[in-house]
């Protein structure tokens, strides 16, 4: 009975998102002369599927942008990757980078000068062509000075852009100082429309172009999907793209599915019984869930993927931004001194957390690479166990005590060690974790206030106001370490502890610059690795955040989708290709 009622509420909500995304026709839209190379033949090989029906996924807030350069939070970012392509695409199985826009390039022996070639036909999601002109364009809005951006510290090599040349409509060239090793992967980011956008960057408002309230008509891309609708706390809506580059081997325009609902849960708890109640077809699974979900796997149709730990981590970190004018001086001289952050970092209970926040779905963190990344990742880094004792020690030898007796520690000017620490409210599990490491810190004797806000709300405060003292929060990860950049550089956006530093605050910050300058200029892979085991033991060293733990990436997917392809880079990967049985 169980079944059959899933099964109804399924096939119900299935004619619902199929009439929210359609477009009013039997077939996509076919545009005039196709070309499918050897590689897209390649790309997307695997079942032949059908048209029709939509994915629904579940957000856990609103964007905030639907702008691809300036977003920088996964609450956009997320739903602009399907919107847009990039000249080069991340295979989510093999890791390897493979053509995407630009269906072959070639390099000079120096390995300074690459020269990509566009695919034939391509268009727009409104019809119009993609040239090598949008290609230049979306270079230059990158490393236009007024548009702050982290692709730009990204595709930066030593503190040079790179720079861009039109040979012809189909073909670019693309120049670096030096050979750079990372530059396909700092050219998977979107290429954007120079006919719809050229006009806001000449009057200065770009930074304010395709935000939320935009029409989605205007907002034109060359991905998978194009946005269909939004309302505010309740969904976004995509559609197919009737002009998408890839096709199937039968010559098929794809994707397959009409669309992908994301619909607003701002709550993580609920996320489990809506998905059991057939109201999303995919969940990210915490720990505390797996469980019980396994239980139902069958009796829900459904099969759980357990990826192996995620690419991204879980981390403390505090602001010592001197630039930041409200934050208290006093805070930021604790959160400055190295003994202090060390002494935190021993007063938390990963494995505590990892058993009651998790249960055991998680592994300890001790740098900023994930053990998933089997290329980069430094297993020889100073860890932090869980010592209470060793933390008091630390705290004393930096003048940190309980002067009178009253349970709290003072500095060495007789202030109270107390601050407050942000997390977004929506994840619970981050919630949770906070309370945990908020007890942790006041068996120590430091007050600890923990004030869960909005994800939205936090990053404007990170990004803009500055008005903040620690914050509890993930960052996702990557293969690539030069991905990082902005966040490990000094002179990064995101380099959260002090960001856009003009000049390093710290040698250690300095010598970090230099690691990151150089390997991304190294084209041997031995010498690059060194390279990055080095930045990993330097900041496990000086630990300007605290590292929690890495989540095991597990995801429950309904069995009624073909072409499952689920990864550690993510479970749509290949969402083109996915079908309605």
């Amino acid at each position: 009975m169980y079944k059959q009622l899933m099964f109804f509420l399924t096939a119900v909500l299935a004619a619902l998102m199929i009439a929210e995304c359609s477009t009013g026709k039997d077939a996509p839209v076919k545009p005039a002369q196709p070309v499918i190379s050897e590689c897209e033949l390649k790309a997307v090989s695997g079942d032949i599927g059908r048209y029709g029906g939509a994915l629904v996924l579940m957000a856990l807030s609103d964007p905030k942008t639907f702008n691809p350069v300036t977003a920088s939070e996964t609450s956009s970012t997320e739903i602009i990757n399907h919107i847009f392509s990039g000249l080069v695409e991340m295979n989510g199985e093999t890791m390897d980078y493979e053509p995407a826009l630009a269906r072959s390039w070639s390099t000079t022996s120096d390995g300074r000068t690459w020269t990509f070639t566009l695919r034939k036909g391509l268009q727009w999601s409104d019809g119009l062509p993609l040239t090598a002109d949008d290609v230049i364009f979306t270079f230059d809005v990158i490393f236009d000075s007024r548009i702050p951006n982290s692709t730009a510290d990204v595709l930066s090599v030593k503190g040079h852009p790179i720079k861009t040349r039109k040979v012809d409509e189909q073909t670019i060239q693309i120049v670096t100082v030096e050979p750079f090793a990372p530059l396909l992967n700092g050219l998977t980011t979107p290429i954007l429309p120079k006919h719809k956008l050229e006009h806001s960057v000449r009057a200065g408002k770009f930074n304010s172009t395709w935000g939320i309230d935009t029409e989605p008509e205007k907002i034109v891309g060359c991905g998978p999907f194009v946005l269909n609708r939004y309302i505010p706390g309740q969904k976004v809506v995509l559609s197919r793209n009737p002009y998408y580059w890839k096709m199937d081997t039968e010559g098929k325009r794809l994707p397959y599915l009409d669309g992908l609902i994301y619909v607003v849960v701002p709550d993580l708890e609920s996320m489990p019984a809506r998905f059991m109640a057939g109201e999303a077809d995919l969940l990210s699974v915490r720990g505390s869930d797996y469980a019980m979900l396994k239980r139902q796997e069958k009796a829900g149709d459904f099969t759980m993927y357990n990826l192996g730990p995620a690419l991204g981590t879980e981390m403390l970190f505090f602001n010592m931004n001197p630039r930041a004018v409200k934050l208290d001086p006093a805070r930021r001289r604790w959160f400055s001194d190295r003994n202090f952050r060390r002494a935190l970092a021993c007063a938390v209970d990963k494995k505590g957390i990892i058993s009651t926040v998790y249960d055991g779905l998680a592994v300890p963190q001790n740098g900023p690479e994930s053990s998933a990344n089997r290329v980069y990742y430094n297993p020889s880094l100073p860890e932090y166990p869980y010592d209470p004792a060793r933390a008091r020690i630390l705290l004393e030898q930096a003048g940190y005590k309980d002067r009178n007796g009253d349970g709290y520690i003072e500095d060495s000017s007789g202030r109270t060690v107390a601050f407050t620490i942000i997390t977004n409210v929506e994840n619970k599990e981050r919630v949770d974790q906070g309370n945990i490491i908020k007890d942790d810190l006041q068996r120590l004797g430091i007050k600890v206030t923990l004030a869960p806000i909005s994800f939205n709300s936090l990053v404007t405060k990170l990004d803009k106001s500055s008005d903040w003292e620690a914050c509890l929060l993930g960052f996702t990860g990557g293969l690539e370490p030069h991905s990082g950049s902005n966040l490990w550089k000094s002179s990064g956006q995101l380099h959260i502890w002090n960001p856009a530093q003009s000049t390093p605050a710290t040698a250690w910050e300095e010598r970090i610059d230099r690691i990151f300058d150089t390997a991304a200029v190294t084209l041997d892979k031995e010498k690059r690795k060194a390279l990055y085991y080095e930045y990993q033991e330097i900041i496990a060293d000086e630990l300007p955040v605290v590292f929690l733990t890495t989540p095991t990436r597990t995801a429950a997917i309904r069995n009624r989708f073909g072409n499952l392809r689920p990864a550690i880079s993510g479970a749509l990967w290949n969402e083109w290709q996915i079908y309605v049985r």
